[in-house]
């Protein structure tokens, strides 16, 4: 097994990059963590893929992994290459995939260049399904959870109906305006959804 020391990792559900991460995420400080090459495919599919691998997997990756204080409620973490670029996962005692992580560029370029020395490994998979990647940034998805969720909340119809003109610069009486705008809200990020953020944000903090 080889080991990297003295990293820091930032897990999410979502996979963000290094420069998208924030002060109050929950980054963890990592004293030592193995590192498996891996490769192309098996790279992908664990960078993109809803995934599980077997329980051989799961067992050589036990105690083989320390932190300095933080715990991750015994789930199992290490990092994956494929020789050109880095990221870890974090998964449960079932073998699922649950987290992932970016590394900042000093410390994936550790990683990089460590692996010039390791052998690929095999890593059998139990479950290696696609799942659908928007591309979309860390804080456009957080606008858009902002607006769904301050919409969603909204009971006063000439709210909606302000909120409608607003957006779609004509007025509507139909009872489904709610759900209109909701919809809109999958649309592609643009400067009209922008428009609509800083709208529902002001409106936010006057009610």
């Amino acid at each position: 097994m080889n080991y990297i020391y003295d990293i820091i990792l930032n897990f999410n559900e979502e996979f963000y990059d290094f420069y998208e991460w924030k002060n109050n995420d929950n980054v963890i400080n990592v004293r030592k963590i193995p590192v498996l090459k891996v490769d192309e495919n098996t790279y992908v599919s664990l960078r993109n893929n809803r995934v599980q691998v077997s329980m051989e997997t799961i067992d050589s990756l036990k105690k083989n992994f320390s932190l300095y204080n933080e715990k991750i409620e015994g789930n199992i973490i290490c990092l994956i290459t494929n020789g050109m670029s880095a990221f870890g996962v974090m998964f449960n005692s079932n073998g699922y995939l649950i987290k992932r992580s970016s590394m900042l560029f000093d410390e994936e370029e550790e990683v990089i260049d460590e692996s010039e020395n390791i052998k690929e490994i095999k890593i059998e998979f139990i479950k290696n399904e696609k799942q659908k990647s928007n591309n979309i940034s860390r804080i456009v998805k957080e606008k858009q959870k902002f607006i769904k969720d301050y919409i969603s909340s909204l009971d006063d119809e000439l709210t909606l109906k302000y909120i409608y003109y607003d957006y779609f610069e004509k007025e509507e009486n139909k009872n489904n305006i709610k759900e209109i705008l909701l919809s809109e809200i999958n649309s592609k990020w643009n400067s009209k959804l922008s428009k609509l953020y800083d709208l529902t944000k002001l409106l936010n903090k006057v009610k």
